[in-house]
């Protein structure tokens, strides 16, 4: 049996090729450390800037932070309250009323709507019978099962 010698390895070209494979494993594992030393890293400054543990490091900031949001969701619904209150009495709504007429008054076209067409109302008037219709029968259907 005859070989060819390109088909047959080299013994200096597996060596080589171990020696690769040897410095690849070796990068390969370098970067793995590398990785797991950053995932570490990334993971403690996590914890350290989770919202518990500013909170215990910084006692005094986090609880004005806290009574400053209170107070002003508190100011705000004493104000809304307040206003609804104040649009209710008769100085409230002669104020709305002026303001509604000078509305009308500066822009008298967006007042009052024109009124819908013949055909509008006609599709108006046959949808709500259809409507009717169909309700009708569904309720009929309904009350026959049940029977």
């Amino acid at each position: 049996m005859v070989t060819d010698e390109s088909t047959v390895p080299n013994v200096d070209e597996s060596k080589d090729m171990e020696s690769k494979a040897d410095r690849q494993e070796r990068e390969i594992e370098g970067i793995r450390d590398n990785l797991g030393h950053l995932l570490g890293e990334l993971d403690r400054r996590r914890h350290r800037l989770a919202p518990r543990a500013l909170i215990r490091a910084h006692p005094v900031i986090a609880t004005a932070l806290g009574i400053a949001v209170i107070t002003a969701l508190g100011e705000g619904i004493r104000w809304h309250v307040r206003r609804a209150r104040r649009q209710q009495t008769v100085p409230g709504r002669l104020s709305r009323l002026g303001a509604a007429l000078r509305r009308a008054i500066g822009t008298p076209d967006l007042v009052a709507k024109a009124p819908p067409s013949t055909g509008g109302r006609i599709l108006l008037a046959v949808s709500t019978a259809a409507a009717a219709t169909t309700a009708r029968q569904l309720v009929r259907r309904y009350f026959a099962r049940s029977k």
